[in-house]
């Protein structure tokens, strides 16, 4: 199989009988979720996206508009279904998600087989209402603190804030331009995610993806705030394991 730009693969051997593509949380890079390779199953590859500007792509010019990606992922995800695959998606992720399964659902490919959607409102107004982008850098930083998931290397660093803050905002445009399409619903099970004293969203309003959905739904309130997924990730990544390894037992 290619490499590509685009799509990384992590915890890739022999044994893999499942893909599961991550889509990035807004100002998100693919080494974020390198770790979870330790945690999760070898019959699973993780493949994080790597958006434009982050990384080893951090010479390429931002994308600022939810087509942007999809055009690429269109083209690069070809050659990644020849096994069974599912989506995760935290954050803006799990908007992207949504946008990525309806992109391929018109292409009549292969939908992935579940999809696991944290820390995401399904309440398209809010996402509307809470998007800022005209605001200066402090303002903007303040917010961004609130959520707790800033690295501190780049607080540290001010050139590397510069260049975060860059990124936020051109994520915060993509994050803008998704989800507007709310009649679609999945056709596959989702299982949502949620932490419990999360700033941004409420417990509460994760039940509003069962609306997006024709198959099952479950939902699931772990300890935590908005990046849960990485500082109390244990039954997380516990459940993901037992997911996948019984949908790559179903298809040996």
């Amino acid at each position: 199989m290619k490499s590509d730009q685009l799509i990384k693969r992590y915890n890739s051997s022999s044994r893999n009988k499942i893909r599961m593509f991550i889509f990035p949380f807004a100002g998100g890079r693919a080494s974020a979720f390198k770790k979870w390779e330790e945690f999760l199953a070898p019959e699973i590859e993780i493949c994080p996206l790597q958006l434009p500007g982050r990384e080893e792509r951090y010479y390429e010019t931002l994308y600022q508009h939810v087509d942007e990606l999809m055009g690429e992922m269109k083209n690069a995800i070809v050659d990644y279904i020849d096994l069974p695959y599912v989506f995760f998606g935290h954050s803006m992720g799990a908007y992207l998600c949504y946008e990525a399964c309806r992109v391929i659902e018109d292409m009549d490919f292969p939908l992935p087989m579940h999809v696991f959607l944290t820390g995401a409102s399904p309440k398209i107004k809010k996402i509307d209402d809470s998007i800022k982008n005209d605001i200066d850098d402090e303002t903007l930083l303040s917010d961004l603190k609130k959520f707790d998931g800033i690295p501190a290397e780049v607080l540290e660093d001010d050139t590397l804030l510069k260049m975060f803050l860059k990124i936020i905002r051109a994520d915060l445009s993509i994050l803008k331009s998704t989800f507007k399409g709310s009649d679609y619903k999945f056709s596959m099970p989702i299982s949502v995610f949620g932490g419990d004293s999360d700033y941004y969203v409420n417990p509460d309003e994760l039940k509003g993806w069962d609306n997006f959905t024709k198959a099952y739904y479950s939902l699931f309130i772990l300890p935590g705030g908005h990046f849960f997924i990485f500082k109390e990730n244990e039954k997380l990544l516990s459940h993901i394991n037992r997911e996948l390894k019984y949908l790559a037992f179903q298809n040996k």
